[in-house]
């Protein structure tokens, strides 16, 4: 199996953005070392527990502190940005970083009414299928699809001029998107970690409607996990601590700063677990558990036993962990216990 990492550069109630930022750059390069595939970077605007809202920077700071490890946006939020931009930055991208560098794409507006509003004025006016216009545009601009004879961007030529184009991922957390992402012959990232009741559903609608093209042969999909590793299961669930209190919160619109195991254990004891935020399989509402969380051991054979069951051979890892030194151990005992980089 291959495991790839989705940074959202949380930030953390005692801690800065700009702390949040250079932890990126810290997990990015124990990622490198340790065998992970890809470096995905979020897109959050105006959200207070996160702190990139431009990953095509955070990919260019990456990808120059990196060896080995392929780096992309996960993903570029295309409703807001034209794609002739988006193919310009990336042909860039392509030529300072050879080979290093994937596209994701995401369909949702990261940012509140206002937020979309102020990114983009006539966001209101798109219309129900605007989003796949401008992806089939991107796709065209980026060399990995025709334009009709007739439209008007047919003719223009993108800067710099490079041997490929990154490939394309979309990213979804709906059998919609997933639909969608085979019908267009892209490869697909399904985040199970925000929708895990859809998670089985979605993979086999994009493998149903997959289209083959001759820059995507075969289907390509991986699967978005938020995962909580540690020595032991009893540290696990201390770190975990954080992600239960900040979704508890979240799902009642209150974005705040990851909190500290110190602030979350105290008030979680009066909230009563259930079957959305458990680790527990046997008492999830879902297939699987929204999140994994224990020792290297159990964490790795639940996430072989799911991926086996869809029939995919990559993971996406999500780990929002207050604690830095925390985070970074629970991404290296992942690592080892995958036998990553062997």
């Amino acid at each position: 199996m291959k495991a790839s990492v989705l940074d959202q550069s949380p930030v953390t109630e005692h801690g800065s953005p700009a702390e949040s930022l250079s932890n990126t750059i810290d997990l990015a390069k124990l990622c490198d070392r340790t065998g992970y595939t890809r470096y995905w970077l979020a897109e959050h605007h105006g959200s207070r527990p996160f702190a990139s809202p431009a990953p095509e920077i955070m990919t260019t700071r990456v990808a120059s502190a990196t060896e080995r490890i392929i780096v992309g946006p996960g993903g570029v939020l295309l409703s807001h940005y034209h794609p002739l931009k988006v193919a310009e930055q990336f042909h860039v991208l392509e030529a300072l970083f050879p080979g290093r560098i994937h596209l994701g794409i995401g369909r949702a507006p990261g940012a509140n009414g206002g937020g979309s509003r102020a990114l983009r004025p006539d966001i209101d006016q798109a219309g129900p299928n605007g989003f796949q216009v401008r992806l089939t545009e991107l796709q065209a601009l980026m060399g990995q699809a025709e334009f009709p004879a007739d439209h008007p961007y047919r003719q223009l030529h993108i800067m710099p001029t490079v041997d490929r184009t990154p490939p394309i991922w979309l990213l979804g957390t709906s059998p919609t998107s997933a639909k969608l992402a085979g019908a267009l012959g892209l490869r697909y990232i399904f985040g199970h970690f925000g929708s895990p009741g859809h998670t089985r559903t979605a993979i086999n609608s994009y493998h149903e409607h997959f289209r083959p093209n001759e820059h995507v042969p075969a289907p390509q999909a991986a699967v978005g996990v938020g995962v909580y590793c540690a020595d032991t299961t009893e540290q696990a669930h201390h770190v975990f601590s954080t992600q239960l209190l900040f979704r508890h919160r979240m799902n009642r619109n209150q974005l705040d700063p990851i909190p500290a195991p110190e602030t979350a254990l105290p008030l979680l004891a009066d909230i009563p677990e259930d079957g959305d935020t458990t680790p527990n399989p046997a008492r999830s509402d879902y297939e699987w558990p929204r999140y994994f969380v224990g020792d290297p051991d159990q964490v790795s054979r639940a996430l072989t036993d799911m991926t086996g069951e869809l029939g995919v051979d990559e993971i996406v890892v999500l780990s929002t962990i207050y604690d830095h030194a925390a985070r970074l151990r629970s991404y290296e005992l992942l690592a080892k216990a995958l036998g990553l980089g062997t």
